[in-house]
């Protein structure tokens, strides 16, 4: 069994990790190791110098106890015939009585002391000097303070040809790992990857048939949520939503099933069940208008607004009580194709809905573009409308923009009181959710209209 694109991608994906966890690994501790031996070498360095300033103090001793300059810069002057050592002073009483050579500009935490080599590599580094001293003692009294530096011209080239080294080896090492982990994809990592692929396209395959095959069997029906108008009393509206009836399981929510039917390409079908079932229940209720749901790749296929108006006229349902629903996702396509598919609706009577206002970057600009007849609040804003002073202002400034470009507002998710009584108050015009209604089946929404008929002539 040849091994799925997608598991190719997974198995060189893991080969690249592989051998750049390799090779990284391998120059971390290369590096480490590098900056160990260098510290060592450093103190090595260190106490030599250490060492070469305890003599020179010795020779100096006479000359700074009494302060004597001259003296102490002839004890002392030998000490430029010193490789690499670039200064030298003598230091008494807090003041310099003599020094040779040229003082670098040395920041303090480029002077180390010699206790502290291992730690003061970087700083070593930065000042191209190390920096070592002895106490000046007379007839065993401190009477100054000997100070030397010598430069760290070549100090460093161990490390630099140490890291060119591990460098090379990474590179090596990274060409091996790809090679041994290309192997270990190809022996083992594809075939068992391909073998899960297969597994999932065989069950996604096989939930799409039996998805199908319930499309079929008219196992997926309609449900109506009630929209309210802003009392909250008179039932103006349903959106038809879909449940799966599955035998001997109940039903089954919509999250659980239309990803399935959006990625198998069933979705169209789907829409088009649902679409002519709510013609047929919603002919008996003259007074509702009916929203319907079109997924963005429905919307997007060519014809959509032709299949919509073609089924309409089969169930002799009036086009002025159907009201179809958009997300912002439909409107990612051609704008002139999408423009097309609205005027043709809205020309046969059918009015247009933004769904879900509020949650995505370019609403307002699909304001301008395109003319709805409606827009609806998305559910998070109305959540927090009676908690939140953030989600209130942003209710109320689309309730404001809505009417002054003459759109009907809907406020989705309504689940309290508090949320129902504001919302009017702010200008919505209808209102949806579960403080309300639950969606329902259409015998449901039918016992419904004759409670509400019998209550009226009460």
């Amino acid at each position: 069994m040849d091994a799925s694109p997608t598991s190719h991608s997974i198995g060189r994906t893991i080969t690249v990790l592989t051998s750049v966890s390799l090779a990284v690994s391998l120059v971390a501790l290369g590096s480490f190791a590098g900056m160990q031996s260098l510290s060592r070498y450093v103190e090595q360095k260190q106490q030599g110098l250490v060492a070469t300033a305890q003599i020179f103090a010795s020779v100096a001793a006479p000359g700074a106890r009494k302060g004597d300059t001259g003296e102490v810069l002839r004890a002392i002057r030998a000490i430029g015939k010193i490789e690499s050592v670039v200064h030298a002073r003598v230091e008494t009483g807090g003041r310099v009585l003599a020094s040779i050579g040229v003082v670098p500009q040395l920041s303090s935490d480029a002077r180390l002391d010699e206790t502290l080599v291992t730690e003061g590599v970087l700083a070593i580094m930065r000042s191209r000097t190390i920096e070592a001293s002895a106490i000046i003692r007379d007839g065993g009294e401190p009477v100054g303070r000997f100070v030397l530096l010598a430069e760290t011209e070549g100090l460093f080239a161990p490390l630099t040809t140490a890291l060119a080294s591990l460098f090379i080896a990474a590179l090596i090492s990274l060409g091996i790992g790809v090679s041994v982990a290309g192997q270990f994809r190809r022996q083992l990592l594809d075939p068992v990857i391909a073998l899960l692929t297969s597994v999932r396209s065989l069950a996604a395959s096989k939930e799409a048939r039996a998805l199908s095959a319930a499309i079929d069997a008219g196992e997926l029906i309609p449900f109506y949520q009630p929209i309210f108008d802003r009392t909250g009393t008179v039932m103006a509206g349903v959106e038809v939503l879909v449940r799966w009836k599955k035998p001997g399981q109940g039903f089954v929510l919509p999250g659980d099933f239309v990803p399935l039917a959006e990625k198998t390409g069933l979705i169209g079908k789907l829409d088009a069940v649902l679409l002519r079932q709510a013609c047929r229940d919603a002919l008996a209720w003259p007074e509702l208008t009916v929203n319907v749901n079109a997924s963005a790749i429905v919307f997007q296929s060519a014809g959509f607004a032709r299949r919509v108006l073609a089924t309409l006229q089969a169930e002799g349902f009036p086009a002025d009580r159907l009201m179809v629903e958009l997300t912002e996702s439909a409107f990612a396509g051609d704008s002139e194709t999408l423009r097309g598919e609205i005027q043709a609706l809205r020309q046969a009577g059918i009015a247009i809905a933004l769904d879900d206002f509020g949650t995505g970057f370019s609403n307002l600009s699909y304001l301008q573009q395109f003319r709805f007849d409606e827009i609806k609040i998305d559910r998070t804003f109305v959540d927090k409308f009676d908690r939140s002073t953030d989600s209130a202002a942003i209710v109320t400034a689309i309730i404001s923009m809505s009417r002054a470009i003459g759109m009907t507002i809907v406020a989705e998710g309504v689940e309290r009181a508090e949320q129902h009584d504001l919302l009017s108050e702010a200008g919505v015009h209808y209102m949806q959710g579960f403080y309300f209604a639950k969606p329902m089946p259409a015998a449901d929404i039918e016992a419904r209209r004759q409670a509400n008929r019998g209550a009226e002539a009460a």
